[in-house]
């Protein structure tokens, strides 16, 4: 949490770390037309927020109240990295470039070497070339 600090972000999730987050962001990418996708959280519905977000010209998309089915294959895939690459290196990461770098390698995993069980045991890449040389 020292980072976050350093940072000049609140340790604990709040409207004003939603918005400097996206205000990061804009400075760096051009958002608009980007979706973001969150729960019905404070953190998302204030009008500060929701403001921002238009003024982006940035969609916002919700999931229904009290379904987390709406979003059950994004935090499925966040509950498998956070577990398989995020909690293992916790102690190893000292910066964000150092999370820039576990992301790359974990995609990449995922994408060219995990097998998918939906998949037939197969790699999502492997899936893909197969389906598109049919």
């Amino acid at each position: 949490m020292g980072r976050l600090k350093q940072l000049g972000l609140p340790v604990q999730p709040d409207k004003n770390l939603s918005l400097k987050t996206v205000k990061t962001l804009a400075k760096k990418y051009d958002l608009e037309g980007s979706i973001i996708h969150s729960d019905r959280g404070i953190h998302y519905t204030n009008k500060d927020f929701v403001n921002l977000l238009e003024k982006l010209k940035v969609k916002q998309s919700m999931s229904r109240k009290g379904n987390c089915w709406d979003n059950a294959k994004a935090e499925s895939f966040f509950s498998h990295f956070k577990c398989e690459s995020i909690y293992l290196m916790k102690d190893k990461l000292e910066d964000e470039h150092d999370v820039k770098l576990i992301t790359d390698e974990y995609m990449d995993y995922c994408i060219n070497y995990r097998p998918q069980k939906f998949l037939g045991g197969m790699p999502t890449r492997t899936y893909k070339q197969t389906q598109l040389s049919m």
